[in-house]
């Protein structure tokens, strides 16, 4: 390299032998080390065949012209789907974008873009952790999605029915899912582990529900206008796993400010070969009418339910859960009793 001196005009050639936390040269003839020095460094011309933008390179034989398809992988290229909902009278509305981001070096013009959802195995030399905090999704523009979306493999492929250009370290958020006056149920959830209690929506990913794309996984971000002024007001978030048709979508927005959850173990005692134990749960909902789902655990095995204030359905083996509406500024109690058989059985088989 060489250092060029504007007021002497002069270039004289240095040896580069470090460039950390300051310049550091050694003069060619003189043997001299100077640290940053004054003037400006002039670099030598690359050598012949150093690209210093990402390319590929081929060598190809003379021949007759044909057309070549070339199938490579490259990093730095990577997509992810975000939702915004927004909970209405008649239901909710839901927005789903495709977030591709572009840090490959590289930029794409006029591109045919697919993408595929599912856990495509690849081994990474290195984890990337992707943050879109700063990034504003909207769905006040009604546009129609743009991507179609088919099986393919075992997986699920949304291609874009449009050219696109994705430029070098470029985000690009792309509609492919757009949902108006789809049904939801909105509960509480209780456990014995908290007083604090659950907020959560469920719905069908259904066509009878406006839904008919498999959902690929990602962020939802929930709104509700606020009548007074019509202003959306964010009110919780949640993601979602991969979710096919026909399945149904759970999300726990946050804990709610006006009903408490308490449990009491009133009782436990032996009798017998079995041992009992009395619950109860107190809920004090100090708003409108609530609907209210307790889910209890039971780990011990060979359990039954053998009085309760309450319908109830056992929904596995170790978990029973309870429904209800809470009234109004009012205090529920639900109580059971289960007992657990401790007897030891021997099974005898004759020969």
């Amino acid at each position: 390299m060489y250092l060029y001196d504007k007021q002497k005009n002069t270039r004289e050639e240095y040896r580069l032998l470090s460039s950390m936390n300051g310049i550091v040269l050694e003069h060619t003839e003189t043997k001299e080390i100077m640290i940053n020095p004054e003037g400006e460094i002039i670099l030598p011309k690359l050598p012949g065949g150093l690209l210093v933008r990402p390319a590929l390179v081929w060598k190809v034989k003379p021949g007759p012209v044909k057309d070549m398809t070339v199938s490579y992988l490259t990093k730095g290229i990577s997509w992810g789907a975000n939702y915004v909902m927004e909970l209405t009278d008649e239901g909710f509305q839901l927005a789903g974008w495709v977030k591709i981001d572009n840090h490959s070096g590289a930029t794409y013009q006029d591109a045919q873009i697919k993408v595929i959802a599912g856990e495509v195995n690849r081994i990474e030399d290195n984890w990337r952790i992707e943050e879109d905090d700063m990034i504003l999704y909207t769905n006040t523009e009604k546009a129609s999605p743009e991507f179609t979306e088919k099986s393919f493999a075992d997986y699920h492929l949304y291609k874009l029915e449009r050219l696109a250009t994705l430029k070098n370290n470029q985000t690009k958020q792309i509609n492919f899912l757009q949902v108006e006056k789809a049904n939801l149920k909105r509960y509480f959830e209780c456990t014995k582990w908290s007083e604090d209690v659950k907020i959560l929506i469920e719905f069908e990913n259904s066509q009878e529900n406006r839904l008919s794309l498999p959902l690929p996984k990602g962020k939802v971000k929930v709104y509700q206008k606020d009548s007074e002024d019509s202003s959306l007001e964010f009110i919780g978030e949640d993601s979602i796993s991969h979710t096919s048709k026909n399945e149904k979508v759970k999300l726990q927005l946050g804990t709610a400010f006006d009903i408490k959850c308490t449990h009491i173990e009133k009782n436990s005692y032996r009798k017998g070969r079995y041992e009992y134990k009395e619950h109860k749960y107190i809920i004090r909902n100090h708003k409108e009418e609530a609907l209210i789902r307790i889910s209890h655990y039971i780990h011990e095995p060979n359990w039954e339910i053998i009085e309760s204030s309450y319908q109830y359905t056992k929904a596995s083996s170790s978990e029973v859960v309870f429904w209800f509406y809470a009234e109004p500024d009012s205090f529920e109690k639900v109580t059971f009793t289960y007992r657990v058989d401790r007897g030891l059985h021997v099974k005898v088989e004759k020969e």
